[in-house]
């Protein structure tokens, strides 16, 4: 019922904005460019203007997104269903206390069966410390000494070592929350379950939509370390991070589920699982290396909605 009333509530709040914003740039277009002020007073007039009606669009469609998004439920799935999962840590230049720390994440990850969580560092200057950590910590260590396609390249040659059918990215400052595994994988199922009388269940062969597909399941970002506003005023506590408008509220959590009822949402960042077929594909990406645009270009992120139904977004922090 919260969920219900908080809707309510925040297409009220959209509609409001909507009509305000539409009386505003009228007011613009109708009475404040200076048509007799010269020639080049109203071109800038109109071209200011202009910018800003493009800007009000822009955010109308945002508010209209995010008033019809929806996030489906995650399904309940046996313990036995939960498939091998490869977690490949980047790192390039990153002090060994630092990979610590994440490496550290993933060893305390939750999953019912911890031998199918696979976890690898993967360092394309082929360190002798970092070899060493991966060694004391118990992960697998893939080292590149000639890598020629960056952060991309790095994890390439890691896709190609490794297996398992769902693949998790992480960069080097990055921890995953205990639970990010439980709360993400059941989402991959969503195309062969279904909830009936409260309970969820296997869909027969008849109920099955052949073109629905799970691609990645995105989630949120959130920094653990104070940014440069929250460091100097002493207000970790008081203000929000200046990132979390990109990360959750913008990229993540507005962005990505809206764009899932389109579709085109876009990968926000690592640390979200894949399954392996969808980054095994190669993509029209003439300066990386395929499948390099799934960790950084963003100009062929759209690329992957053309070819499955992509993500679910659960409203949750799960990395750090």
């Amino acid at each position: 019922m919260n969920n219900i009333q908080n809707k309510r509530h925040r297409s009220f709040f959209f509609f409001g904005v909507g009509i305000t914003s539409l009386i505003y740039i009228a007011w613009r277009i109708f009475f404040t460019i200076p048509f007799h002020f010269g020639l080049l007073s109203t071109i800038f007039g109109i071209a200011l203007a202009a910018a800003e009606a493009i800007a009000v669009l822009e955010a109308l469609s945002h508010y209209w997104n995010m008033s019809s998004s929806d996030v489906p439920e995650k399904p309940e799935i046996p313990d036995e269903m939960y498939p091998h999962v490869d977690i490949l840590v980047a790192t390039h230049s990153e002090e060994v206390d630092l990979l610590y720390k994440t490496l550290n994440g993933c060893l305390h990850l939750k999953y019912p069966d911890k031998s199918k969580i696979h976890i690898y560092l993967c360092d394309d200057t082929n360190r002798p410390e970092m070899r060493l950590l991966a060694e004391q910590m118990g992960v697998g260590y893939f080292g590149l000494s000639e890598n020629l396609y960056a952060k991309a390249g790095n994890l390439n040659h890691a896709l190609a070592e490794t297996a398992s059918p769902l693949v998790v990215t992480l960069d080097a400052d990055m921890i995953p929350t205990s639970d990010m595994l439980l709360e993400t994988v059941p989402y991959f199922f969503l195309p062969q379950m279904i909830k009936e009388d409260g309970a969820w269940r296997m869909r027969r062969e008849d109920e099955i939509d052949p073109n629905e597909k799970i691609g990645f399941v995105q989630t949120p970002q959130s920094f653990y370390n104070a940014d440069l506003f929250q460091f100097n005023l002493y207000a970790e506590k008081n203000v929000p991070n200046e990132q979390d408008y990109f990360f959750w509220r913008s990229t993540s959590a507005a962005t990505a589920p809206t764009r899932r009822c389109t579709p085109a949402p876009t990968p926000s960042s690592p640390g979200k699982p894949w399954k392996r077929w969808g980054v095994s594909a190669p993509a029209p990406s003439p300066r990386t290396s395929p499948p390099a645009w799934i960790f950084r270009p963003p100009g062929t992120g759209l690329w992957p909605s053309t070819k499955w139904w992509p993500t679910v977004w659960p409203p949750k922090i799960l990395r750090a």
